[in-house]
């Protein structure tokens, strides 16, 4: 006998369709906040090419970020952008703020050099109304600095290639942030220890994304999956942050997605083996405790064969 179709998971149809009305928006917005300008679009799309490879000016030849720190931040699994975002500190700006005074005085005031080091210094003066991963020269010298820790050289030649990636790997977080700026700080806030209830959103989100990172070595259509369930149980079910979940939780979450999504029995195995692997991530980064992580893990698994067990009973 034929399996019966699965109907779409209306939450994540939902879901879907949200995010793409978001974008039209933040796309509106962006192109109305624009201002004029005496530069030809296409000599600042020049421009705008050419910046990240300021990076490679005698003035910032040698300039890097703490490659202890960035060690430091990747051991924690966490998001590029966030990783980005902590390693610019003060030290770190003030170091590039005056190797891009030296670009300036170095080179004649209509070169491209001379604008370019001009823009980002206006920018990272500007810094709370222009993100500063909205900068490729900093997201270059990220690269350079992760190149670094690898005990290799970011070449030039790997430059454009290894932007490309970078953006890539955190298209999704980096359009959430697009979408709700404070998502960024907010996160950063609570990493630092300082945020309040409203940041656990941003905190979980963050820990999310490091954990979909960590499937880039799992075939596409397996990594695929896995996040899909997982973004099931974070963003159509809107579970509280982890230091809250409980047993109770969990069931919850089954009896709604029995309710909601309509599965199949597969969908309680891919749903079982997704989450059990989120959890596991959480609890090898300390997130969640051995004894809390076990617990859900033995009451996602008893609500899956009560589940499955309705399956039978119906068949």
């Amino acid at each position: 006998m034929a399996k019966k179709g699965k109907s779409k998971k209306a939450g994540m149809v939902h879901r879907q369709q949200q995010k793409q009305h978001k974008k039209a928006l933040q796309r509106h917005k962006t192109m109305a906040r624009r201002p004029g300008s005496s530069v030809s679009s296409q000599r600042l799309q020049q421009l705008l090419h050419a910046l990240p490879r300021l990076a490679f000016a005698p003035e910032l030849s040698d300039l890097r970020m703490d490659t202890q720190q960035l060690d430091a931040l990747q051991q924690e699994n966490l998001p590029e952008p966030i990783q980005v975002m902590r390693l610019l500190t003060p030290e770190f700006l003030g170091e590039l703020d005056q190797c891009l005074a030296q670009v300036e005085e170095a080179s004649r005031p209509q070169s491209p050099n001379h604008m370019l080091a001009k823009a980002t210094r206006h920018q990272l003066d500007n810094s709370e109304k222009i993100p500063h991963l909205s900068n490729p020269l900093l997201i270059a010298l990220y690269l350079r600095t992760q190149a670094a820790l690898q005990g290799s050289t970011l070449e030039a030649d790997e430059l454009y290639p290894g932007l490309r990636d970078f953006e890539s790997r955190n298209n999704e977080f980096i359009e959430q942030i697009a979408e709700d700026p404070d998502l960024l700080k907010n996160a950063m806030l609570a990493l630092e220890g300082e945020g309040v209830s409203t940041s656990e959103a941003a905190t979980a989100t963050a820990q999310g994304e490091g954990f979909f990172q960590s499937l880039s070595g799992q075939p596409e259509t397996d990594a695929r999956r896995i996040r899909e369930d997982v973004e099931l149980f974070l963003e159509d079910f809107e579970a509280p942050a982890p230091t809250e979940w409980t047993p109770a939780t969990v069931g919850e979450f089954v009896v709604w997605f029995m309710e909601e999504a309509n599965p199949v029995q597969d969908d309680l195995q891919s749903i079982q083996s997704s989450l059990g692997a989120y959890l596991g991530f959480l609890t090898s980064t300390g997130v969640l405790d051995s004894e809390n992580a076990t617990a859900l893990q033995e009451e996602l698994k008893r609500k899956i064969k009560d589940a499955e067990t309705q399956f039978a009973i119906v068949s």
